[in-house]
């Protein structure tokens, strides 16, 4: 924890690469970062200007908490002076990061954003919004049923859920449908005394996507199981799935029905991979 000292400023003045005209609110941090670049790319071998605290002889990564994570703030109230540590913003950033690479979403996907979706007939603004205030803990639902034929961007949604709700500070699971039922029998078969599907049936968040292929009587107890905990709790649950809802598991369409908790949406654009061929 450290109380910044622009000294570097003082050191650019003097240098002549900083003018008071260039210290100007709206230009100085601007600025300042050029002049500091400048500095560094011509006196390399010279101490660092913000030398970090966890990696001592090199500059700063963040130049506002010298990577130590915590920026002071000192109030006076005229008789006393309190210290204020607060979380740096390179922190928030970096805890973000942490939790989308611990979400499943695969790496390759892991830059996905509502930012970067495509408008489609078929799916309305109402229901994007709706998605979209999920992932950020901001609906009035907490269970959410996405339904549509193959490839009309029900998997890109349910990344970027995963993604702005890591974001958000929420820690935030994907999975897709196989692979959850192959990890809770992989957890019954190896010897443990914990319940395999533990982790599903408790994380703050939960999106399991493409549910419906070749399922058998184990797969459909197995998710009933885990969506009733959920439900039970209130925790905020994903699915998509291919499959008519009206063809779901009674208790799982039952679940996402519930006119207080739940929302179901029908995805009803197109299959759009012919259509990137030009088809």
């Amino acid at each position: 924890m450290v109380e910044i000292i622009d000294y570097a400023v003082d050191i650019l003045k003097r240098r002549g690469y900083l003018t008071d005209d260039d210290l100007r609110p709206g230009l100085r941090g601007q600025r300042i970062n050029a002049a500091v670049e400048k500095y560094r790319t011509e006196h390399p071998y010279v101490p660092p200007l913000y030398p970090s605290i966890e990696y001592p002889g090199e500059e700063a990564r963040c130049r506002d908490c010298l990577d130590g994570g915590y920026i002071a703030r000192v109030h006076h109230d005229g008789l006393h002076t309190q210290t204020e540590y607060l979380v740096c913003h390179c922190q928030t950033k970096k805890r973000a990061a942490e939790r989308i690479g611990q979400s499943g979403v695969p790496e390759k996907h892991q830059d996905t954003c509502f930012e970067t979706w495509m408008p489609v007939d078929g799916l309305d603004a109402a229901d994007f919004n709706a998605i979209t205030n999920f992932a950020q803990g901001k609906a009035d639902f907490v269970f959410v049923l996405i339904y549509g034929t193959t490839g009309n961007g029900k998997t890109f949604l349910a990344y970027a859920t995963v993604v702005e709700a890591a974001k958000k500070g929420i820690a935030a699971k994907y999975i897709g449908a196989p692979e959850l039922f192959l990890s809770i029998r992989a957890g019954y078969e190896s010897p443990r005394i914990d319940d395999p599907a533990e982790t599903w049936k408790e994380c703050p968040m939960l999106v399991v996507d493409d549910y419906g292929a070749h399922e058998t009587d184990w797969m459909r107890g197995m998710l009933e199981e885990i969506l009733d905990y959920r439900y039970s709790h209130e925790l905020p649950t994903m699915l998509t799935t291919n499959k008519d809802p009206k063809s779901l598991p009674g208790p799982v369409l039952s679940r996402f029905k519930d006119a207080e908790l739940s929302r179901i949406i029908h995805n009803a654009a197109r299959d759009y991979r012919p259509r990137k061929k030009g088809k």
